[in-house]
């Protein structure tokens, strides 16, 4: 009889109540639009302790002092917005916390407009987060659609949109992702 070896069994991290984002800091990707979403989902699901909880985990470049001001600027607009104390971020982060926090994250935001792919879009769906991306370019046309089985993440462009995917994702089970 065989033994079954408990190396080759999968193991997924635990996921935590996290969305993620992963770009450079720069002004087209518009992380603004995804702080406000953040604070307006927690705004209009007060009763929804997932969303309540939950952290939203900036993970990205900065190149130079103008994206270092823009991360400043960024850091500015959470204290604005009340939810500060409940966004990490992670400036030129190790490749290694990257993964580890793509492995964690339920959600993954992507906010840029007529991106040309998204590399960033598969990253999420590859380490098992629901996508949550600009309805234009390339996450569009060729990652987040609508296919016979069902789709494979949301699209969004306003705050509010944005802000009703998180609530969604945040309410489903892990089974539903």
């Amino acid at each position: 009889q065989e033994k079954e070896n408990p190396k080759l069994k999968y193991s997924p991290s635990p996921r935590k109540i996290s969305l993620i984002s992963i770009n450079q800091f720069r002004p087209e990707k518009n992380h603004a639009l995804q702080i406000e979403a953040f604070a307006l989902a927690k705004q209009l699901a007060k009763s929804n302790s997932a969303v309540q909880k939950a952290v939203l985990r900036l993970v990205g470049g900065s190149r130079d002092a103008s994206d270092a001001k823009r991360v400043e600027a960024l850091r500015m607009l959470a204290e604005e917005l009340k939810v500060a104390d409940q966004i990490e971020w992670y400036v030129n982060a190790p490749y290694s916390e990257l993964r580890r926090l793509l492995g964690e994250a339920a959600a993954g935001l992507h906010s840029m407009r007529d991106e040309h792919f998204g590399i960033g879009v598969v990253e999420y769906m590859a380490a098992g987060a629901v996508a949550i991306a600009h309805n234009s370019g390339g996450p569009k046309s060729d990652i987040v659609t609508v296919d016979g089985v069902g789709k494979r993440g949301y699209l969004a462009e306003t705050p509010e949109e944005y802000a009703n995917s998180i609530i969604k994702v945040l309410s489903m089970t892990e089974e539903d992702w």
